[in-house]
């Protein structure tokens, strides 16, 4: 990709974000609504699920909130996807570090083979 496709591209993404995002989260939703950090707060709305809903019934969370689970995946291996789908419906790849700026210690994050995924990293 030359620098200016990549400026193009950048600048596609970013004149109207708002949409980009919600096209995005609606994506995840479509995909992920019935992860089990999710059947809690959704399971009382018909599928599929729509950002408002989304907005309304989950409740915002940390990595703290998660952290056992993603333990427990990284202990387990690639090889288990019962806490896997806990998180994502599709497959994990692999796991990364953060940089943990935020709290001095880094955090580890599964890295799912998605489309979004994809899209970011590439």
């Amino acid at each position: 990709m030359t620098d200016d496709e990549i400026i193009a591209k950048l600048e596609g993404t970013t004149k109207d974000a708002a949409r980009h995002q919600l096209e995005t989260l609606q994506a995840i939703l479509e995909r992920n609504g019935g992860v089990g950090y999710l059947r809690p707060y959704l399971r009382s709305y018909p599928a599929p699920f729509d950002a408002a809903t989304f907005r309304r019934a989950v409740p915002l969370s940390c990595y703290d909130d998660y952290a056992d689970h993603i333990c427990r995946m990284a202990d387990e291996g690639l090889d288990h996807d019962h806490d896997q789908r806990f998180l994502s419906v599709d497959p994990l790849v692999c796991f990364f570090y953060s940089s943990g700026t935020s709290s001095m210690k880094p955090k580890l994050i599964p890295y799912f083979d998605s489309v979004p995924s994809k899209a970011i990293s590439s």
